[in-house]
């Protein structure tokens, strides 16, 4: 689909087409009947008609903000040859096998592929998180009870310091979460950026109580073992190949898979 077109446009477009015409004429001379100005163009009385007549099919719109990679890629196209590589692939692993006659599962389209190892697929998605709460609004999504006329004292705290960090959650191909990764926004190592970013501050417990400090991220515990939470960093608090790498070794080395 071409650039849409806006109000100046639709009407030069219209003047073009009856320039030259009997039509042009019509124009002007519906004008004079009208004691209207003498130019034989189209103008914005026409450009409200016009919409009103077409109101069924063309409606007016301001322009939408998004991802303007996404919007280039994603598309049918590419995701039937994405997973048509990727599915090979996993027929390559051992982890799945291909049929002669298409299976037609509840929803989405009919594969050729099926899934014998489950447990040895992992899926990854990322979600771009920051510790600022400013404009949140309640922490947590909780609301608290609080005695009367105590002002802002007694409600728990919320953080306004902006600490840029991304969330991957590892899920197998059964549906089990397999391991919790952070990415932390820093120029440091991650051996070299503070401690309590890792632990974090339980904002549910009272500043008396010896558990104030959490425990840290999430522990997964999947194949029978259990799975800390990873932590890394780089600049942007984007996954990188190293991290990546970092995490799938973190996992092995926990021997979760023979």
């Amino acid at each position: 689909m071409g650039n849409p077109l806006t109000k100046t446009t639709v009407i030069e477009l219209a003047n073009s087409l009856v320039s030259g015409t009997e039509n042009e004429s019509k124009i002007s001379e519906c004008k004079n009947l009208r004691k209207l100005n003498k130019s034989n163009k189209l103008g914005a009385a026409w450009y409200k008609g016009f919409l009103k007549r077409y109101s069924d099919d063309l409606s007016r719109s301001g322009s939408v903000i998004k991802d303007l990679k996404r919007r280039t890629w994603v598309t049918y196209e590419n995701f039937e040859n994405m997973y048509d590589n990727v599915y090979k692939r996993m027929v390559e692993a051992g982890i799945a096998k291909e049929v002669d006659e298409p299976i037609q599962h509840e929803n989405g389209m009919s594969s050729k592929y099926v899934l014998t190892h489950p447990e040895y697929l992992i899926f990854v998605d990322e979600t771009g998180c920051n510790t600022n709460q400013l404009n949140d609004g309640k922490v947590g999504g909780e609301l608290y009870i609080m005695p009367k006329n105590v002002g802002d004292a007694a409600a728990p705290a919320g953080a306004t310091t902006d600490i840029h960090f991304t969330l991957l959650p590892f899920i197998s191909g059964t549906g089990e979460p397999v391991l919790c990764a952070i990415i932390f926004k820093s120029d440091l190592h991650v051996s070299q950026i503070p401690v309590s970013w890792k632990t974090g501050i339980n904002i549910t417990q009272d500043a008396n109580n010896i558990n104030l400090v959490a425990s840290g991220g999430p522990t997964c515990r999947y194949q029978g073992k259990e799975i800390p939470c990873f932590y890394g960093a780089s600049p942007k608090a984007s996954i990188t190949s190293q991290l990546l790498a970092d995490m799938l070794q973190h996992i092995d080395q926990i021997g979760v898979y023979d």
